[in-house]
C-alpha cells in the first residue's frame, strides 16, 4: 500500500508541470520565447542593414558613374585608376554590392596614389626652399613667405 502522502505528491506533480505550462515558468517556454526574441531582434537589425547597406551601394554607384562622366567632360590627369562599367539596373543585390566595393576600392586606391603625389611635390618643395634659403644665408621660413607658403602648408 502506498502512504496518502506519495500519491498525493504523484498526482500533484502532473497538475504542477500543467500549471507551469499556463504560466510560462517551464524552463523549456521561457527559452523558447527568449530565442524568438532574439530572432525577432536580429531580424529587425539584418532588415535594418540590409536597407543601410543598398543605399550605401546605391550611392557608390550613383557618385561613380557621376564621377565617371565627369571625368569624360573634365581634363583629367589620368592618376585615377579606370572605374569599371556599373552594374546592370537589375543585378542582384549581392552583385551591386560586390561592383560598389570593388568601385569604392579603386576610388580610395586614387586618393591615396594622389596623396602620395602630393606629398612627393611637397618634400621636394621643401627641399629646393631649404637649398635657396642656404644659398641666400636666409631662414626657410622668409623663403617660405616669399613663394607665400604658410607654416600649415
Amino acid at each position: 500500500m502506498t502512504s496518502p502522502s506519495a500519491s498525493s505528491t504523484t498526482t500533484a506533480q502532473p497538475h504542477d508541470d500543467k500549471t507551469n505550462d499556463d504560466d510560462g515558468h517551464d524552463p523549456r517556454t521561457v527559452r523558447l520565447r527568449a530565442l524568438r526574441a532574439r530572432r525577432h531582434v536580429l531580424s529587425t537589425n539584418l532588415e535594418s542593414l540590409t536597407v543601410e547597406r543598398d543605399g550605401l551601394v546605391s550611392d557608390v554607384l550613383d557618385t561613380t558613374t557621376k564621377k565617371h562622366d565627369d571625368d569624360d567632360h573634365d581634363d583629367n590627369c589620368g592618376t585615377a585608376p579606370p572605374i569599371s562599367s556599373s552594374p546592370p539596373p537589375r543585378s542582384s543585390p549581392d552583385v551591386r554590392a560586390a561592383i560598389a566595393v570593388e568601385l569604392a576600392s579603386n576610388r580610395i586606391k586614387a586618393y591615396v596614389q594622389q596623396l602620395q603625389q602630393y606629398n612627393d611635390v611637397k618634400d621636394i618643395a621643401e627641399q629646393l626652399m631649404g637649398m635657396i634659403a642656404e644659398k641666400r644665408g636666409v631662414r626657410i621660413v622668409e623663403v617660405q613667405r616669399e613663394f607665400g607658403v604658410g607654416g600649415g602648408d
